[in-house]
């Protein structure tokens, strides 16, 4: 990934540019994900980012469950 967050708490990720362009945080030519926010982050902010040519999503946030009930 670009950019990764895991088991992460109140992040704002901002790119908040200036007058002559509108994104100030650019994630390209990425093999997987531009920005992954897994393994129970939460309260993420995330703004002006431009994201592309990537190998999978733009943009994943997500957590997947799995024997450990405290994933439920």
């Amino acid at each position: 990934a670009g950019i990764q967050f895991w088991n992460c708490q109140h992040i704002m990720l901002t790119g908040s540019g200036d007058a002559q362009h509108t994104y100030g945080i650019k994630i390209t030519q990425t093999a997987g994900t531009g920005l992954n926010i897994n393994s129970f982050s939460s309260d993420v902010e995330v703004e002006r980012l431009e994201i592309r040519n990537t190998g999978f999503a733009g943009i994943m946030a997500k957590d997947d469950p799995n024997c450990d009930s405290t994933t439920w």
